[in-house]
């Protein structure tokens, strides 16, 4: 009878070991899980200026005008010297702003730089080596595209977006 007994214990504890390990498992997953939930986030350490290949057959320029307190700087860059962003139409190239800003943010991000109102950039596109598009104002970080004019001093077509980044929650990986 002792044996009997003997085994029905060893039942209860093989069953009370399953369910104390699957308590602790929830109890894991529980705290840990929630650390892996991934959250879509504005990343304003980015900015991309796009343009077209071509207008009419030829290169579209890019020039950019930048201004701080420490003064402004102009860059103008062709069509051919750019880059398609990934995924994206290889009908349109970008400047990765932020990998080579006009004029240096310094410790801070492009989108902080540009909240400050001292510090601007305006671009403007030319097509056909004539037609300079009026000046578009850049004041968001983010993917930009700024199309040429159909006239001299037209407002080209321009698109913004954020530019989006994932992050878990509880900070970055």
């Amino acid at each position: 009878m002792s044996r009997k007994n003997k085994s029905s214990g060893n039942g209860f504890i093989a069953i009370g070991l399953i369910v104390g390990c699957l308590g602790i498992g929830f109890a894991v997953w529980a705290t840990f899980g929630q650390s892996l939930k991934v959250e879509t986030v504005v990343d304003d350490s980015k900015l991309f200026i796009g343009i077209p290949v071509e207008s009419g057959g030829m290169p579209v320029e890019l020039t950019i005008v930048a201004k701080s307190a420490n003064g402004v700087q102009t860059k103008t860059y062709n069509s051919d010297e750019l880059e398609p962003l990934d995924g994206e139409s290889k009908k349109a190239v970008f400047l990765d702003y932020a990998a080579k800003p006009v004029i240096d943010p310094g410790k801070l991000t492009v989108g902080y730089w540009l909240a400050d109102p001292n510090n601007t950039i305006t671009v403007t596109t030319t097509a056909k080596e004539v037609i300079t598009s009026a000046e578009v104002a850049i004041d968001d970080s983010g993917i930009w595209f700024v199309d040429v004019a159909s006239k001299p001093g037209d407002k080209p077509t321009v698109q913004h977006a954020s530019y989006l980044k994932e992050v878990y929650k509880g900070g970055n990986r």
